[in-house]
């Protein structure tokens, strides 16, 4: 929701002026004079974008990283068997039939 972004930027204000800055520095550099902007349009519609979005994914990543629980990194144990977890899928897909559970036949 809109009131959990906006803790979420308050939680984390450092990360948001960064971003903010990012955007608004290379913004500004476009504009600088009428020269910039020309060559600066081209940047931006075949790298402007998306460089910023990668440069944003960073400061989002640790964000987000924080917030995520813990993963297993491994999914099998040291004996080289299967996690609980990852046993009850495997036995769960050895329940589908082949066929998807239809007859084969045309009616």
């Amino acid at each position: 929701t809109l009131q959990n972004a906006l803790l979420l930027s308050i939680a984390n204000f450092p990360k948001t002026l960064c971003m903010m800055a990012v955007t608004i520095i290379a913004v500004l550099a476009t504009m600088w004079n009428s020269y910039t902007v020309w060559y600066g349009l081209l940047v931006w519609i075949l790298l402007g974008f998306a460089v910023i979005s990668w440069i944003n994914s960073h400061f989002f990543y640790g964000i987000f990283k924080k917030l995520m629980p813990d993963q297993e990194e491994e999914q099998e144990t040291e004996e080289g068997e299967l996690s609980p977890e990852m046993e009850a899928v495997r036995t769960k897909t050895e329940e589908i039939p082949e066929n998807g559970g239809k007859s084969g036949e045309i009616r």
